[in-house]
């Protein structure tokens, strides 16, 4: 799933260092004030509090990650009014809930500590997009645990790598840092970027790639311009996605996202074992997560390999009991393998485990599966569960 709203953010920024009281305090976290802020920030979703989720990300930690160290006193001018803006408007909770109003599940997966001991907090999201996690940073700040910065999959950059490039371009479209070359070019060329986006949203994703073609190469080679390359050329043919996605491989080569990006590609390429093979990378580097074996699942049914197919659905089942497009793709495994038997359990579960309509169930069955509800166990289940 992709959070393009985090894009769109635009936000003021005042440029500050950590202390070395905070930078010390980080050793001093415990792992369950870290459980409290995973327990808190699940709730929140669930409950679409906005104010408890953004009660424990700290705006002004976030600020300082990547805002520009100066003694200039026109640029800390700028800088003081930019942070200013950003604290008002940013709005982490917001984000998140816009985001569950489109369907998306947020769910809690792990935490674990990096190697310099910093705790962190990985979410995962789910949507009709996609996947997507959430990497949160947790920090110390004035004695208080807090989620410091978010690394995002699907961006492939932080947010406050994200919000870097916004201040840039703030700072440099008025003219602090003048008689740069290099700074005017960033400006054009993310005018650019601003437009292809516009373009995209409105499914105009021919137009958006001739306009891309005229940015500067020095500028396509930034994460930011090849992944809104990828997005674009998604919608236009999978032979210019696919070389779009080499494009992102050659220059970020252990980029977490690459993960995300490559099982798509491997998929419309068929090369459904190195599609596994990314699959697993990206368990692995989440810590683990019996999800992706929805994933698995679905790449096994591509390849007719059912038996595998069920073996990973059923995992998945059993760890989410309340995921229902899981039975939805046994379901159609034991209808295409003439299990009827199997498939009419299926059944059954959705009328009573998940209250579907069974009048609804049955029409949606004729209309997916119009051989099947001509079998003889169709018709007594049909017969037995009257609506």
């Amino acid at each position: 799933m992709k959070l393009k709203s985090l894009a769109i953010l635009f936000v003021f920024i005042f440029c500050s260092c950590l202390s070395e009281k905070e930078k010390n305090d980080t050793l001093k976290i415990k792992r369950t004030e870290v459980e409290k802020i995973a327990s808190e920030l699940q709730y929140g979703f669930v409950n679409d509090n906005i104010i408890a989720i953004n009660s424990i990300y700290d705006a002004d930690a976030l600020a300082k990650r990547f805002i520009r160290s100066t003694s200039k006193k026109r640029i800390l001018e700028f800088n003081n009014s930019f942070y200013i803006g950003f604290i008002r408007q940013f709005n982490f909770g917001e984000i998140l809930i816009q985001e569950k109003s489109n369907g998306a599940k947020y769910d809690f997966l792990r935490i674990y500590q990096d190697t310099l001991k910093d705790y962190h907090i990985i979410f995962r999201f789910f949507s009709k997009n996609g996947i997507n996690y959430h990497d949160h940073l947790v920090k110390k700040i004035k004695d208080e645990p807090k989620i410091a910065d978010t690394y995002i999959y699907t961006s492939g950059e932080s947010l406050s790598d994200t919000y870097r490039t916004i201040y840039k371009k703030a700072l440099y479209g008025g003219n602090f840092l003048t008689g740069d070359f290099t700074s005017s070019l960033f400006m054009r060329d993310m005018k650019k970027l601003e437009k292809i986006r516009t373009l995209n949203k409105n499914g105009n994703f021919e137009k958006s790639n001739k306009i891309y073609q005229t940015i500067s190469s020095s500028f396509k080679n930034e994460k930011i311009f090849k992944l809104t390359n990828i997005a674009t050329t998604a919608n236009l043919s999978n032979k210019m996605y696919v070389k779009a996605v080499k494009d992102y491989e050659s220059k970020y080569p252990n980029d977490p996202s690459l993960y995300l990006l490559s099982i798509d590609r491997f998929i419309l390429k068929k090369d459904f074992q190195k599609a596994i093979e990314a699959i697993d990378k990206l368990d692995k580097h989440v810590k683990g997560d019996s999800f992706l074996n929805f994933m698995r699942a679905n790449i096994y049914t591509y390849q007719n390999r059912y038996q595998d197919a069920v073996q990973k659905l059923k995992l998945v089942t059993a760890d989410y009991p309340e995921f229902l497009e899981a039975y939805d793709g046994l379901l159609a495994i034991y209808i295409e393998t003439d299990q009827k038997e199997e498939a009419i359990k299926i059944l059954d579960t959705f009328v009573t485990k998940f209250n579907v309509n069974k009048k609804e169930l049955s029409l949606s069955i004729k209309e997916s599966f119009p051989k099947f509800t001509t079998t003889k166990e169709f018709a007594i289940w049909n017969k037995k569960n009257p609506s």
